[in-house]
């Protein structure tokens, strides 16, 4: 039995190095605990796997913009459907002028609406897609289909943009700017924090999973409630000792870990990626960076908030001890 320190990173300069390919395989093999088998060309086989079996949310984990130009009577029929595409879970679409639209999304949201939107011009966004992601025509990230799209609007360029173009576009505009920065943080916290954050329903998360991982090392984490030496803590770590112990005897007796995990408490480690744009992150710590939150909760948001702070000032510069909002489960 390991008892470890909870945590909460910011991960997106290390993702932002990947290919779209290789940022999906990194974040979604930590559902599997399988990230030992990360290697060169293994990326695209793992999208391929995961997505063939349904596991979309792994395409959740990377964003996409791209800069949409037209005649201003085009633009103004292209930006109404894309705001009747609104609901669609992670696009963002702002108006940079009258003929130009700036359009962020997750790669899930635009297949999603290659697939299910004929209202839309798609094709040329999913050829762009294809080239920026490196996969083949037919893959099921955009299985082709059986009709031609229809095309409502005549579309000048639509162009895949890096982020540091769009960021330059936008430097003087915080408030734009935190609807299309999107950052991933990977929280190594107990389960009751993790059942608190996939509350925040506008996040991607990308969760360990207890079905699939066997261990005969369990990991809890470490309460912040009472100090090492009290007795509450000592009957705690008795508690999970003898959780550990249980686990343990019914993988030996035969049970699946699916199985097994039913003795497990909320003190067990779990590992989780969030991802979402700066706007929401300010929500999520107004929520879980308050007085009201849980201990547990802001162990780890507290020093993520300041680590916001210090990277986006403009977007998140209010004071420590400024207005606190409560907090909401």
């Amino acid at each position: 039995m390991k008892i470890i320190t909870a945590s909460a990173t910011i991960i997106e300069d290390e993702l932002a190095k990947l290919t779209l390919p290789e940022r999906i395989e990194r974040c979604g093999r930590i559902c599997y605990k399988s990230e030992d088998k990360i290697k060169p060309g293994s990326a695209e086989p793992f999208c391929e796997k995961v997505i063939t079996r349904g596991h979309n949310s792994v395409l959740e984990m990377s964003t996409v913009s791209m800069l949409v130009k037209g005649d201003q009577e085009t633009m103004s029929s292209f930006l109404g459907l894309f705001l009747l595409a609104e609901p669609v879970k992670f696009l963002k679409v702002s108006i940079l002028s009258e003929d130009a639209l700036l359009i962020t999304g997750s790669v899930r949201t635009f297949r999603d609406l290659y697939h299910d939107k004929q209202a839309f011009e798609l094709s040329a966004i999913a050829r762009g897609l294809y080239r920026k992601i490196n996969f083949m025509d037919g893959h099921p990230i955009f299985r082709k289909r059986s009709q031609p799209l229809k095309t409502w609007v005549n579309l000048e360029a639509i162009a895949i943009l890096d982020e540091s173009d769009w960021e330059s576009m936008l430097a003087s505009d915080p408030l734009m700017y935190s609807k299309h920065k999107y950052v991933a943080a990977k929280f190594v916290v107990n389960r009751a924090v993790s059942h608190e954050l996939v509350r925040h329903r506008d996040c991607s998360f990308l969760q360990e999973s207890q079905r699939y991982v066997k261990t005969n090392d369990m990991e809890f984490i470490r309460p912040v409630f009472f100090g090492d030496e009290s007795r509450y803590r000592l009957e705690w770590e008795r508690s999970m000792s003898s959780a550990a112990s249980d686990y343990s005897d019914n993988i030996l007796r035969g049970q699946c870990p699916q199985e097994a995990r039913l003795v497990l408490p909320n003190s067990t480690k779990t590992e989780l990626i969030a991802y979402t744009n700066l706007d929401n992150w300010r929500h999520i710590f107004g929520q879980r960076d308050s007085k009201a939150a849980d201990p547990s909760m802001r162990e780890v948001m507290a020093p993520l908030h300041e680590e916001f702070r210090k990277r986006w000032p403009d977007v998140f510069g209010e004071s420590k001890e400024g207005k606190q909002e409560g907090s909401h489960e």
